[in-house]
């Protein structure tokens, strides 16, 4: 190997670098690469970066993207979204929230109360 190409071969940059520039360096238009590649890589490369870059963008487009279904918006590609980065109304739908609202849980009891009409849902 020449040594004038060993700069091509060489990059010290991590996989979450790499990818959080991509992200960073994608036009407006692109939107379909962004969701297509970059939520199907594992999510431990965009850990650091993905709430502040992925997630606004994610729940800011997903009603869009319900609605003009996309050829790569499916049920496969929902499964490798993080369930923090679909809307809840969505995850619902998707059946990714088991059955219980965010940051609450009931007890059985409650349940049993509420579905004999004995008690109200809070």
């Amino acid at each position: 190997m020449k040594r004038e190409y060993l700069h091509s071969f060489v990059s010290l940059e991590t996989a979450s670098e790499y990818n959080r520039k991509v992200v960073l360096n994608l036009r407006v238009d692109q939107d379909d690469l962004k969701s297509t590649v970059v939520l199907k890589i594992h999510p431990d490369v965009y850990r650091r970066w993905g709430d502040e870059l992925l997630k606004p963008w994610s729940l800011k487009n997903w009603e869009r993207w319900e609605a003009e279904k996309p050829v790569w918006f499916t049920v496969k590609w929902v499964d490798c979204v993080p369930n923090e980065y679909i809307p809840y109304d969505w995850r619902v739908k998707y059946k990714k929230t088991k059955g219980r609202v965010e940051g609450r849980r009931r007890s059985s009891i409650a349940q049993v109360k509420m579905l004999l009409g004995e008690e109200e849902e809070r």
